[in-house]
């Protein structure tokens, strides 16, 4: 069982197992391998901007890139 830092109610378990499998543990903005427990869960386009919460959507982030990204869009 894989324990994730960052657990959201608007992404369900299926789609983030898929997401750290094709990030291969590694932070999309850094590149910084993440254990278990570093695992951000971020949305390329945020849900408060019309973003969804499917998987082409996500994409793994450290701790530290998550936040400094906060809600704004990164293309």
């Amino acid at each position: 069982v894989l324990l994730f830092a960052n657990l959201s109610t608007r992404i369900p378990d299926e789609p983030k197992m898929r997401v750290v499998r094709r990030d291969n543990y590694t932070c999309q903005n850094c590149g910084k391998h993440l254990l278990d427990t570093e695992v951000e869960f971020d949305h390329v386009i945020p849900v408060s901007k019309g973003g969804s919460s499917e998987e082409h959507n996500i994409r793994l982030t450290c701790f530290d890139c998550n936040r400094s990204k906060s809600d704004h869009v990164d293309l």
